[in-house]
């Protein structure tokens, strides 16, 4: 886990998680379906993944229902 966890964000896990995979960001991206950008933003705007991607799921779920 990143150094001290209890302060690390959704970004600095998910940036931890991706190295520790020995991802890239494009590899990542097209696992997830979103451009290599938007795994930047994910990983240096510590808000991005909450506000933009959580939800991103259930919302495709329910669209094609």
């Amino acid at each position: 886990m990143p150094p001290n966890k209890s302060l690390a964000s959704p970004a600095s896990h998910f940036q931890h998680f991706r190295e520790r995979a020995g991802l890239s960001h494009a590899e990542v991206a097209q696992h997830v379906g979103v451009s290599s950008s938007c795994i930047w933003d994910i990983e240096s705007r510590h808000d991005e993944l909450a506000s933009a991607y959580l939800l991103r799921e259930p919302i495709l779920r329910a669209s094609n229902q």
